[in-house]
């Protein structure tokens, strides 16, 4: 089974590749996934790129769609369309505790608690944020390194960049 995109709208404007690269809001992308058949509704996804080249995505995969492939194909389909209007050079991620993911196993997100769990078991913090979907999604992409910028309880940010790049946010 593959993903249907249905372009959400923002600013009043239908975003797909075409009208992206013509529009104000050339640096996003807001899509609802559905299955082929347009009966399921498996999640949405959002991405935006920054004036520093740097993506960031907002992926929610319901529970029963999860673990099929479907988080990274969407990532990697907003990713490569962005990717057309702005040299992507980091992957930005921020993993929370909070009511978003009151529905979530232990009211987080699936990143934040694949990186604590990670964590109890391996104190090199840039392999645990690989461990998670978002690593392992960046890794696919080639971006091969890893700074995480904050670790609290409810709170991880990390950047991913490729090769010898790092992270000049502080």
């Amino acid at each position: 089974m593959g993903l249907h995109y249905e372009n959400l709208k923002s600013d009043s404007l239908e975003l797909d590749i075409d009208s992206v690269k013509d529009s104000k809001k050339k640096n996003s992308l807001k899509y609802n996934l559905f299955s082929e058949d347009k009966k399921e509704n498996i999640g949405y996804i959002e991405g935006y790129t920054s004036i520093d080249n740097e993506f960031i995505s907002v992926v929610r995969i319901n529970p029963d769609f999860q673990n099929k492939g479907f988080g990274f194909e969407a990532f990697n389909k907003v990713f490569q369309e962005l990717n057309t209007v702005s040299n992507i050079t980091k992957i930005c991620a921020s993993w929370h505790k909070d009511e978003e993911f009151s529905e979530c196993e232990g009211g987080m997100s699936t990143n934040l608690k694949t990186f604590k769990e990670e964590s109890k078991e391996n104190t090199n913090q840039s392999e645990c944020a690989f461990k998670t979907p978002t690593g392992k999604w960046a890794q696919k992409l080639g971006f091969d390194n890893c700074t995480v910028l904050r670790d609290s309880d409810t709170t991880v940010e990390v950047v991913f960049t490729k090769g010898n790049e790092k992270s000049t946010k502080a």
